[in-house]
């Protein structure tokens, strides 16, 4: 799939995108007629000032009719405004119509995403994600102000050129053949600066970059230690000069364009004057339609350049919106099914039969592990690296399901169940927990936000952190997270077992760290934990001594497979895998008992 984001070049116009992006837009039907509507009301206004000063020079001012050349004075101003306001309320309709689309389409978009399994956030960038639904949605909407500044741009051009065949007609299409003369040269500088812009570009990158490396303290510390300053003062002089002469070359290169764009534009209505002046000289015009038709003539140009760039415009809008809908259209791998289950009571038994799944990178997968942990049973997970014992949790909180077999709850198939039943059967304890950029009360609350005000506090003092949260500038109400107050590894810890014993779950899964905390920093992990544990169904990857000991069943894989199966004093008395790991990793350990003495 494309990465998120811009991409790199437009992409082929599609015209299934095409039909698509309509759809979004016909929801805001009533604004994009407004828009319509005042377009056609803004380029009408254009032309009548032109003929209102048709009327000054061909009759006020001969005939000398001050209250006429008042009252025309006045409509011009009238009109002008008119078609100002006209302006503003297509722009305004078109932002309307643009934003929400742009609002629909990230709400969409962030749906779709969310539907996703873990799978598919491992093998996506969140910075993608992020600015695909931030830049990436604004440039595709404003395709849609785009495509009314273009719309108006059309009426300008028609009313333009019906107003000035109404004035002369031969005239009309003299203005007409000279457009093109005026569009040639400056498409062609707008080409020339647009190339200029971008050498000069690379060439002050390349500056940048020489700068950074030879006044950066690594560079210079080794240019004074090889006696090489006079080397890269010389370096550096040969950069500027190159940017100096390229500046110089790119100021003149587009000098024929830019002379040819002055005389074009100044031949247009030199044309019109020649041409329509020997017919004034002839008696066969009047003064007032050449000005007129000069006012009007001047009018064309812009209107016909923008109406030119429709297709660039339209291929890279439609380009934007194709890489909005491959995202609506991501089919999750992990799906509710149609009749899903809702118990209205969980007990807590877990079961995995015969369970594969296939190898990831990293991971080498899982090859028909069998196990079954009775409700209100703890079971430690332990294996070397790539065993396959981090696959079991998101097994069982339905992140990923098997590719084979089936993980069961209380008799029934995960995939039977909805959504919702999973998740307030399972809670989790992450190895790094994570808290989001809120207050410490909303994230414990996050897993129950309905939960009464008195449960927060109770949950967190019977995870060995409410002490610790009054420590905080504002307590429980202090923002932690991203930008906010820092919080250490272990009362991070403890705030997730608070947050995990607010949502009080049947089966709990927890991925333990090691190796993180001090001794005391320890000894209140492991009683929160215990706490957390109590009468509730367990699976925990183990990496503390005093998790393995203290579990009713420990559970050994090795590539994959069940190697062993046992209580710790079972299986070290088998002398197999778990005999070696608890050797190598768990002996020196301190017992349970010893933690939470």
């Amino acid at each position: 799939m494309t990465p998120p984001g811009e991409p790199a070049a437009p992409a082929p116009a599609s015209g299934a995108s095409l039909d698509r992006a309509l759809v979004a837009v016909a929801p805001s039907t009533r604004p994009v007629v407004v828009a319509i509507a005042a377009a056609a009301a803004a380029a009408a206004a254009g032309v009548v000032p032109a003929l209102l000063v048709r009327r000054i020079v061909d009759d006020a001012l001969p005939n000398g009719r001050d209250g006429a050349l008042a009252v025309l004075a006045v409509a011009m101003v009238a009109v002008a405004a008119a078609g100002a306001l006209a302006s503003v309320i297509r722009s305004y309709a078109a932002t309307v119509v643009a934003q929400r689309v742009a609002a629909e389409l990230r709400a969409r978009v962030h749906r779709s995403v969310r539907r996703q399994s873990v799978g598919y956030f491992a093998d996506t960038r969140a910075g993608d994600l992020s600015t695909m639904l931030t830049g990436g949605v604004d440039g595709a909407v404003a395709g849609i102000e785009t495509a009314s500044a273009h719309t108006a741009s059309a009426f300008t051009v028609a009313a333009t050129l019906l107003a000035m065949t109404m004035l002369n007609a031969w005239l009309t299409l003299i203005a007409i053949a000279i457009v093109p003369l005026l569009l040639l040269p400056a498409r062609r500088l707008e080409r020339i600066r647009a190339e200029a812009a971008a050498r000069k570009q690379e060439r002050l990158a390349g500056l940048s970059s020489l700068t950074g490396e030879s006044l950066g303290a690594p560079g210079a510390a080794l240019a004074k230690t090889f006696g090489r300053d006079e080397h890269e003062g010389r370096r550096f002089a040969e950069r500027t000069r190159a940017i100096r002469d390229t500046a110089i070359a790119d100021a003149l290169a587009g000098r024929w364009p830019a002379v040819a764009r002055h005389a074009a534009a100044t031949a247009a209505p030199a044309a019109i004057w020649l041409v329509g002046g020997r017919r004034i000289i002839g008696g066969a015009l009047s003064l007032g339609t050449v000005v007129a038709f000069t006012m009007l003539q001047a009018r064309l140009p812009a209107a016909v350049e923008r109406l030119l760039s429709i297709r660039a415009d339209a291929t890279i809008t439609l380009a934007r919106f194709d890489r909005i809908f491959e995202h609506l259209d991501l089919v999750p791998d992990v799906a509710e099914r149609p009749g899903a289950v809702a118990l209205s009571s969980v007990h807590g038994r877990v079961t995995f039969d015969d369970v594969v799944v296939a190898a990831r990178s990293g991971e080498t997968g899982l090859r028909g592990v069998s196990f079954e942990v009775p409700a209100r049973r703890v079971l430690a997970i332990v294996g070397a690296a790539g065993s396959g014992a981090s696959l079991i949790a998101p097994l069982v909180s339905r992140l990923h399901d098997p590719d084979g077999g089936a993980v069961l709850l209380d008799g029934h198939d995960l995939r039977d169940l909805t959504f919702a039943t999973v998740a307030d059967a399972v809670g989790v304890v992450a190895r790094d927990p994570f808290l989001f950029r809120a207050t410490v009360r909303d994230n414990i609350l996050y897993g129950r936000p309905a939960a009464p005000e008195a449960h927060v506090a109770e949950a967190a003092k019977a995870a060995r952190v409410h002490d610790f949260i009054l420590t905080l500038p504002q307590g429980y109400e202090t923002v932690v997270g991203d930008g906010g107050a820092a919080v250490p590894a272990a009362e991070t810890h403890l705030i997730a077992v608070a947050r995990t014993l607010l949502k009080n779950p049947a089966i709990l899964l927890v991925d333990e760290p090691a190796g993180v905390f001090d001794a005391s920093d320890e000894r209140f992990v492991q009683r929160a934990m215990a706490t957390l544990l109590r009468g509730r169904t367990a699976l925990i990857v183990a990496r503390r001594p005093a998790t393995v000991m203290a579990a009713d069943q420990i559970l050994v894989l090795d590539a994959g497979r069940l190697a062993e199966q046992g209580t710790h004093d079972e299986l070290l008395a088998r002398g197999g895998l778990y005999a070696r790991l608890y050797r190598e990793q768990f002996a020196t350990g301190p017992r349970l008992a010893d933690v939470l003495a």
